[in-house]
Order: C-alpha cells, then sequence, then structure tokens
C-alpha cells in the first residue's frame, strides 16, 4: 500500500489477513493480521497534516487507537529523529 500524495508507503508479510482497508475524510486507515507464527495485527493510520506537532500526532493516534479498542494509554514517548518518534501502549 503507498500513497505518494502523502509520502507514505508500507508492506505486510505474504499471507496477512486484511480486515480492514479504508479511506475517509482524508485518512487512509489499514488492519491486518500476520500470518502464523507471528500471527501480529498491523494498524496503519496515514493522514497529511503538516501543521501538527509530535505531541498532536500523539494524542490524534492514543485517540484512534482508543476508538478501535487497541489501547488503554500510552507512555514513554522517544523522539527518534525529526519525522518520527516511539510510544509504548498497553
Amino acid at each position: 500500500m503507498y500513497n505518494p500524495a502523502r509520502g507514505y508507503s508500507f508492506e505486510v508479510p505474504k499471507g496477512t489477513t486484511e480486515e480492514h482497508n479504508e479511506t475517509q475524510d482524508g485518512v487512509d486507515v489499514y488492519i491486518g493480521t500476520t500470518p502464523k507464527p507471528s500471527e501480529l495485527t498491523v494498524l496503519v493510520v496515514a493522514f497529511k497534516e503538516k501543521k501538527l506537532t509530535i505531541d498532536d500526532l500523539f494524542k490524534a493516534s492514543e485517540s484512534i487507537l482508543k476508538e478501535l479498542g487497541f489501547l488503554l494509554s500510552h507512555s514513554k514517548e522517544e523522539s527518534l529523529s525529526d519525522d518520527y518518534a516511539l510510544a509504548e501502549g498497553g
């Protein structure tokens, strides 16, 4: 899956089961499950808004994950670069 206008692309392993794939209100959402033995749920939410800060993006992602039932809270935010950051969720 890729979107050159939003500047992203990603791949999942062969055999991944796609459970959800849609674009709504300028946001691309993909949910899938990788094949055995890992059977990991992959969730990708992609949108482009240059005015948002990393903190804004963490708040937006937390809200989306809570709404989808994937997250209760997150912590330990760590900046990896000017464009990427990481947080632990539980």
